[in-house]
């Protein structure tokens, strides 16, 4: 049980006690729990710490309405007065008032599409693939999309080291093989929106989306086999996946599709 979860179920105890009508019950739970976090009480969604760690959902709003960032100081005593229905609490959290500017649904996909550039990369320690990656290590433009649009007008198709070499397909942030490929461009945000797309196809998106990444992991190693190296087993991945979401929560972002735009794809 989570801290959200054990203060919810005290609060609700005494809301049970006294017999509060259900309709204002929740606007109770909700302004005595936003009391306890110190934040505003018309404010619902997701809390997380700055490692990117989920805390907590408070329960009231959709899961993905609104995402904060805060230190929280534990432990923290709530003592609730049934009686009066007042209530008070010490090691009160503090720094919980900043809003991330995203929904939770979308954090959790941008810090898995960056999880995956990563895992593709091929070996711990090295950079996370960019969008003009090839395969084996090469480039195929050595220019960012702004600086030469040109250079990203399609896949770049067979990388070739020899005469006699049978070629690899595999490009991009995500090492999309050319012949599975459907994008208009290989643009960054087109790379972006193909890699959303094979999630949907594979029935991976949802678990992306709601930031189970051990059991997503599982369930798309046959789209991104990187996912099975033994060097990203034991939750290895799942570390470098809190990594990003805690740059995302920070405003740094190496997803080129701008915030709010990934949920329409």
């Amino acid at each position: 049980m989570n801290m959200i979860d054990a203060w919810r179920l005290q609060i609700s105890a005494v809301a049970d006690i006294l017999n509060w009508r259900n309709d204002s019950k929740q606007a109770k739970e909700k302004n005595a729990i936003s009391n306890i976090l110190g934040i505003s009480p018309f404010i619902g969604g997701c809390l997380y710490n700055s490692s990117g760690e989920l805390l907590g959902w408070d329960g009231i709003k959709d899961h993905d309405d609104c995402v904060f960032v805060g230190e929280f100081t534990l432990p923290l005593s709530v003592s609730i007065n049934v009686l009066t229905t007042s209530y008070s609490y010490t090691n009160k959290v503090k720094n919980v008032t900043k809003k991330a500017g995203l929904k939770n649904r979308e954090l959790n996909i941008r810090s898995v599409l960056s999880t995956i550039k990563k895992a593709e990369a091929g070996y711990v320690g090295k950079y996370a693939l960019d969008y003009n990656a090839w395969n084996r290590g090469r480039t195929f433009t050595d220019k960012k999309y702004k600086d030469c649009p040109e250079d990203y007008r399609c896949h770049p198709g067979l990388l070739k080291l020899s005469e006699n070499d049978e070629g690899r397909s595999a490009a991009g942030a995500y090492q999309f093989l050319e012949k599975y490929y459907k994008e208009i461009d290989f643009s960054p945000q087109s790379q972006d929106k193909g890699a959303i797309k094979l999630m949907k196809e594979h029935g991976v998106f949802d678990l992306a989306a709601r930031g189970d990444f051990a059991l997503f992991q599982t369930k798309a190693s046959n789209i991104w086999t990187s996912f099975k190296a033994q060097k990203w087993q034991n939750h290895e991945l799942e570390k470098v996946f809190k990594v990003y979401r805690s740059n995302e929560l920070s405003g740094l972002s190496d997803i080129e599709t701008p915030i709010g735009k990934l949920l329409e794809i």
